[in-house]
């Protein structure tokens, strides 16, 4: 393996031995992830209303950079790896209510709060309200949506936790 290859493989594995290009890796990782939000969050909430996409992307962003870290800390403390798994289990649970709490309060605050959203914002948001705060969890599309959401942020120290 050439020494290029092998150093992309141990940035990738977490066992780069430069503090400083781990630093890098988790802003860049986590600047993208943003980006992401931002993106898929302007398509909720129309060109418009920038403050309401500001608000969207930050909260899930904000939910799965703390379950990361969270987990990523609970994993280096087990001292097993049933303990792991469990650990990242009830992360990863609360992480989904948790997201799926945030993101009814904060759609239901922003369709109530901000003029002129689109109708369709308007339109999901009356189906979400329907059966109240658990709504994420009992629709099963939105329950996926979600769970692949935390998964973007959660897969790394989950790998982590079985490399161990």
């Amino acid at each position: 393996m050439s020494k290029i290859s092998a150093g992309f493989a141990n940035l990738l594995l977490g066992i780069n031995a430069s503090r400083r290009t781990t630093v890098l890796l988790h802003v860049a990782f986590w600047a993208a992830l943003y980006c992401l939000f931002f993106y898929q969050s302007s398509w909720f909430t129309g060109d418009e209303h920038p403050r309401s996409t500001l608000l969207i992307a930050l909260s899930k962003w904000g939910v799965i950079a703390g379950s990361f870290y969270v987990t990523l800390h609970l994993i280096r403390r087990a001292y097993s790896h049933l303990l792991k798994l469990l650990l990242v289990i009830m992360t990863l649970g609360l992480a989904i209510v948790s997201y799926d709490l945030v993101s009814y309060y904060l759609y239901n605050y922003i369709n109530d709060t901000v003029p002129g959203l689109p109708v369709y914002f308007h339109n999901i948001v009356k189906g979400i309200s329907e059966r109240g705060p658990w709504t994420f969890l009992l629709n099963k599309n939105a329950f996926y949506l979600h769970f692949l959401q935390l998964n973007i942020g959660l897969f790394i120290p989950v790998i982590k936790a079985y490399s161990a």
